[in-house]
Parts: C-alpha cells; sequence; structure tokens
C-alpha cells in the first residue's frame, strides 16, 4: 500500500526530529564528559565532534577560561602576550594587559623593552645530535634582564646617529631594511659597542639558552619538539612565514618568557668565544664561555636555515655556531641583556 505525500511526509518528520534527539543526546553526553575532565583538551575534543552545537559556545568559554587561569598562575609574559593575541574581546584582557605590562620594562639609553629572566638551574646542551653541545650538563645562572625583541634597525640608527657609528650595509638593501626588521651585516664588535652605548651587554651563551627555553624542559625549540612555519621564520614559506628575508621582530608567539624570535629569523651574537669542548670543562655557576678565542658564538638560526637537515638547524635551543666575529652578514644579528 503507497504511502500518501502527507504521510511520506510526517514519515521523513519523524525520522529527522528522531536524528536530532539522538543527536543532541550524544552531544549532552559528551559535554558532561567535557565538563567533569574540565581541561582544555577535553573541550576542544568535544568542539572538534560538535562545532555547531547547542554548547559549543559554552565550550569555548570554558577554553578561554582555563587558558586565562594558567597565564595567570603561570605570572609568565609570555602566557600573558599569548593570551591577548587569542582573546582580545575577553574579559581578562584587559588584566592581563596590566600584568603584560608590569613585565615588560623599557631600560636603557636605547629604551627597549625587557623583561626579567629569573635565576636558576637548567639542562644546557644536548645528549645527541651534535659533539660541541655535550655533555649536557646542568647550568645556574643569576638573574637578568633580556630584550624582549632583537635590536631593530631603527634602534641601531638612534646609536648611528648619536655616535657617527659607521653605518651596516643592511640600509641599503630594501628587503633588510625595514625600520622593524632586525639589523644586520654587523660583526661581534658592532653589537659590542651598540650594547655598551645602550648601558648593556651582549648575553653570555648560558644565559642565551636559558633564556630561549622559556622555562620549557628538554624540548628542541623554544614552543617544543615540532617545527612549523606558523612557529618561527626560517628557509622557505608557509603559515604565518611569508617574509622572504628577515620578518619584523614580533611577527610570531613568544616563548614563555615573554621573548620573541628567540629560534630564526637572525641568529644572534653572544659575547662568549667559542671552543667545541667548552662543555666539559665549563663551570656550573655563572659561566661566560672561554678567556679567549678566534671565534665568537651565535645562536637561534636565522631565516637562511633550512631545516630538512634537523641536526644542522640552528633553531634548535642547544644548537651552537661559530662564527669570526669580524664576519658580518645578512643572517646574523643580536639583543642585549642587563644585570638586574
Amino acid at each position: 500500500m503507497r504511502l500518501s505525500k502527507v504521510g511520506l511526509l510526517a514519515s521523513c518528520l519523524i525520522v529527522l526530529a528522531l536524528i536530532m534527539f539522538l543527536s543532541g543526546c550524544a552531544e549532552q553526553k559528551e559535554w558532561k564528559k567535557a565538563q567533569q575532565t574540565n581541561t582544555v583538551e577535553s573541550y576542544r575534543a568535544f568542539l572538534k565532534q560538535f562545532p555547531n552545537g547547542k554548547t559549543s559556545d559554552k565550550a569555548k568559554l570554558a577554553i578561554e577560561n582555563l587558558e586565562w587561569e594558567n597565564a595567570n598562575q603561570s605570572k609568565m609574559l609570555g602566557n600573558y602576550l599569548i593570551f591577548m593575541k587569542k582573546y582580545p574581546k575577553s574579559q581578562y584582557f584587559a588584566q592581563a594587559k596590566a600584568e603584560a605590562d608590569k613585565l615588560m620594562v623599557p631600560m636603557g639609553k636605547n629604551g627597549s623593552l625587557m623583561v626579567l629572566i629569573p635565576e636558576g638551574e637548567f639542562e644546557m646542551g644536548c645528549s645527541q645530535w651534535q659533539e660541541d653541545e655535550m655533555p649536557a650538563h646542568k647550568v645556574s645562572v643569576k638573574a637578568f634582564y633580556m630584550d624582549v625583541y632583537e635590536v631593530t634597525n631603527v634602534q641601531y640608527k638612534k646609536f648611528v646617529d648619536a655616535t657617527n657609528y659607521k653605518k651596516p650595509n643592511c640600509w641599503k638593501d630594501p628587503t633588510l631594511g625595514g625600520s622593524e626588521q632586525p639589523i644586520v651585516t654587523i660583526t661581534w664588535y658592532d653589537a659590542e659597542e651598540y650594547a655598551k652605548w645602550a648601558g648593556k651587554r651582549l648575553p653570555t651563551e648560558a644565559e642565551w639558552e636559558k633564556a630561549a627555553r622559556g622555562g620549557l624542559v628538554g624540548k628542541l625549540y623554544p614552543w617544543g619538539d615540532k617545527l612549523f612555519h606558523d612557529n618561527a621564520n626560517y628557509y622557505g614559506s608557509g603559515g604565518k612565514d611569508f617574509w622572504i628575508t628577515s620578518a619584523n621582530v614580533g611577527a610570531f608567539d613568544p616563548n614563555g618568557y615573554g621573548l620573541f624570535d628567540m629560534a630564526g629569523n637572525v641568529q644572534e651574537w653572544c659575547a662568549d668565544f667559542y671552543d667545541a669542548k667548552y662543555y666539559a670543562t665549563s663551570p656550573n655557576q655563572n659561566p661566560t664561555g672561554p678567556k679567549s678565542g678566534t671565534l665568537t658564538v651565535a645562536r637561534s638560526g636565522s631565516w637562511g636555515d633550512d631545516i630538512q637537515n634537523s641536526k644542522e638547524s640552528g633553531l634548535r635551543v642547544a644548537k651552537r655556531r661559530a662564527i669570526d666575529p669580524y664576519e658580518f652578514d645578512s643572517y646574523t644579528g643580536f639583543r642585549c641583556v642587563m644585570d638586574k
């Protein structure tokens, strides 16, 4: 017996209602699970399954609240800055900004923003990869302030104008000379002179690595163990990395301490002379490197690093590079530190 059109429509509506009912039941069941677990991961898993569900907005708000709790409990600049970027309309935005502003302090003659890196012990080097990174060893450093950003062209120009110091070659190159791009084509000695003028100094290799790790332990990069173009500016492009050469400073998320570009963009001069075997005899308290040498250390890798060979990647936090202090190129810049 054939169903009438009215009967067929009624049947379809009943089936549709049943599907919606069952879907709603499934959503409520998974929502209760997410609430019981009450973690960012559990709510994200719920949203992946029910992106447009009746409780999806509640799940998004729960994630925001948890991420605010994590940021506020950590009291770390990087976590506040990432929260602000992610939730510009959050009810906690003003509080996050106030906390971040307290942690970023303009210091020195150049007035650049600096953040306090806490004293303490960390594991320096790596037990695998390169011989000059071995052995991994415990190092303790005193608290110090570090520039939040790499020194930019506009900041370096203030130094040149004030001291009549020689102009760097990068200012002739439109792909490198942007005001907010990091200064490059400067020698280690040039970086030292700028730091002295600003009332600061170059970081020791130990200070640099502690700061780059951002409070994380045993990770390859300042954010974790995976590297994507959304994390940093290195060879090639993709994600947030659309730059041909160096990016404007601060174009990517900071690490936990609130330091930007601690991997990629430009590699950074450190104060230390280079010795491939220094870690075997390095003191465990505030090491400053060998007393003399012909090469100096640079860290962080640059926009020119091709990470297909991860062993050679300068973006790893433990990776060391030895460079002639008189050398200058388009891959190397610096940032400064100050004693507390």
